[in-house]
């Protein structure tokens, strides 16, 4: 996707992100800083931040007292991020910044994450060298992203090729634990540990299904969609293919959570 596009779409969001539920972000971020070795002092430089969620977590694994910085190239999702670290009492930097031109010194962080944005930013291996060259030797990398999506749901984008046949079709990339590891280890980290789990997340109709989109990456496609074809979207849509024993439709996917380490110099070297 255009990156102008794709900021205007997340900079429209801010407002709404993580507010509406399901909040399943928070539930991924929660997961992702259980799994990184955070200490008292490490500083933590948090990518793709949107409005901070993973920094909000921070203060509960460990109660780092180092720096917390955020980047996020949307500056509505900065704004926000400001905002709501501030009124939960989080200390933390959120600046306007590109993932792969990060402008901070070799080694400034201790620890550095990235939650649910590593396949929607281009150069993957670029963002990773740069995560690599601004990590302290020994420092600590943690990436989620969804994996495996639910099929049940593919309906979805069989409407949108009808409903909006001038967007772009954008397949998906594979992505799984095996991508992940090896695109670590091809960056030059060490201790890679990769897991997946299935993530569930229900709603009670398609209209909260929809609010809950608006707030998030698949606004993208929703607010193209005009009154009629709106309306053509719920007379057409399929959640009957979703709908679980509890009668609330489910959508289950895989996340990928990798954590590795940038290696530490050997003995006499600077």
């Amino acid at each position: 996707m255009e990156r102008a596009r794709l900021t205007g779409i997340f900079d429209r969001a801010a407002p709404l992100y993580d507010t509406l539920e399901p909040r399943f972000f928070r539930k991924i971020a929660r997961r992702l800083v259980a799994r990184l070795s955070l200490v008292p002092d490490s500083d933590v430089l948090d990518i793709a931040t949107g409005p901070g969620v993973v920094l909000s977590e921070m203060p509960n694994a460990g109660e780092p007292q180092g720096h917390l910085v955020g980047v996020d190239l949307s500056a509505g999702m900065v704004r926000e991020a400001r905002a709501r670290l501030s009124t939960l009492g989080v200390a933390a930097h959120v600046l306007v910044m590109a993932a792969e031109r990060l402008a901070f010194l070799d080694e400034s962080f201790d620890v550095v994450t990235m939650s649910r944005a590593y396949l929607l930013l281009p150069q993957r291996h670029a963002i990773l060298q740069e995560i690599r060259r601004v990590l302290r030797p020994g420092g600590s990398v943690g990436i989620a992203e969804f994996g495996r999506l639910d099929q049940r749901w593919s309906w979805k984008n069989d409407l949108y090729a009808r409903l909006l046949p001038s967007m772009p079709a954008q397949a998906r990339p594979v992505f799984d634990a095996a991508t992940l590891k090896a695109e670590l280890l091809a960056a030059g980290f060490h201790g890679i540990q990769v897991e997946s789990e299935d993530l569930d997340v229900s709603y009670a109709s398609l209209e909260e299904w929809w609010e809950s989109a608006m707030s998030h990456g698949e606004r993208g496609a929703l607010e193209l969609l005009d009154s009629d074809a709106r309306q053509a979207f719920f007379e057409q849509a399929r959640p009957d293919l979703c709908v679980e024993h509890d009668g609330r439709l489910h959508w289950r996917a895989e996340v990928v959570y990798g954590t590795a380490a940038r290696p530490r110099r050997a003995a006499g070297t600077s």
